[in-house]
């Protein structure tokens, strides 16, 4: 009895040992919520992040004590229903954009919690006439037969946020390919240099953040002088007009004469603009300012 008992605190002290080491190799360490995520899926996601990331899964004691004994104990609050723990050496918003990209969409079920207002919207349903149109009666949805079809005559919420769905609703929203709940590996928390980041934080636009960085990147090179190599046919033509201006105050009769764009050459300019900003220009630009 007492073999027993001991072998299996040695196996426990060796599953928190080996994640507590797992933790301290790894820059970035995350914790997903694996609740209601198929198995199935979650195996092809995490196969196919492999990687990007490592999952561990493991029991909530075990990854409890793994964080005290990293020093990560400001994570244990973040632990909510099944834990997953990742580890990776990329930024937190780059894999939560990762994981995003993964999730799919999925009808939602009976007695499950909806995410937001579910709404059946206005128009013609791919219903015949029959007992349905009596059904959607009973969840507060206007209907009538037109042309053979019944349509739905405004749009109607059939289940409010944070309400659990009637198993008719969930029916109904089903054969109306309503498909509300995301499907894939939910982050509670990232770290990253003893800082915590929440799924609010990290779930930002990435491409326009750096189509912003640039703008302003590049607005800085123009104002102060700076000599890029990427964007010396911007600097040159910038610095061309300024001289213009400046001969102009000098000698009013060469003064430049420009007359007011009208909405339809400014809407081509902008067209213009928007085409020679590829994403190549903006990576390039972005390293030359930045290495």
């Amino acid at each position: 009895m007492e073999e027993t008992q001991s072998f299996v605190k040695d196996w426990k002290k060796e599953k928190v040992s080996t994640l507590t080491k797992l933790i301290k190799e790894y820059p970035v360490v995350g914790l997903l919520n694996l609740e209601e995520l198929p198995s199935s899926q979650f195996q092809t996601i995490k196969l196919g992040l492999k990687n990007e990331m490592k999952i561990v899964t493991s029991r909530k004691s075990f990854i409890t004590r793994a964080f005290k004994a990293s020093g990560n104990e400001d994570m244990i609050s973040m632990i909510k229903g099944a834990p997953a723990v990742i580890l990776t050496k990329l930024n937190p918003f780059k894999i939560f954009n990762l994981i995003k990209q993964n999730k799919s969409l999925s009808a939602i079920k009976a007695g499950q919690e909806s995410p937001k207002d579910l709404i059946v919207k206005k128009g013609e349903t791919p219903f015949t006439p029959g007992p349905i149109i009596g059904e959607l009666g009973q969840l507060g949805i206007k209907a009538k037969i037109m042309s053979g079809k019944i349509h739905v005559l405004k749009d109607s919420i059939v289940v409010k946020k944070g309400e659990p769905a009637s198993g008719l609703a969930a029916t109904i929203l089903a054969k109306l390919d309503v498909k509300p709940i995301e499907i894939g590996l939910n982050v509670t928390a990232m770290k990253e240099d003893n800082t915590i980041y929440t799924p609010d934080v990290l779930d930002v636009d990435i491409e326009s953040m750096i189509m912003t960085g640039y703008a302003q990147a590049k607005n800085l090179v123009l104002n102060t002088g700076l000599l890029i190599p990427a964007l010396m046919k911007e600097i040159l033509m910038k610095a061309h007009f300024n001289a213009l201006i400046l001969n102009g105050v000098i000698n009013p009769e060469q003064a430049i004469r420009t007359e007011a764009p009208t909405a339809e050459k400014q809407e081509e300019k902008e067209e213009e603009e928007e085409k020679e900003v590829s994403t190549e220009a903006v990576a390039e630009g972005l390293n030359s300012l930045f290495g």
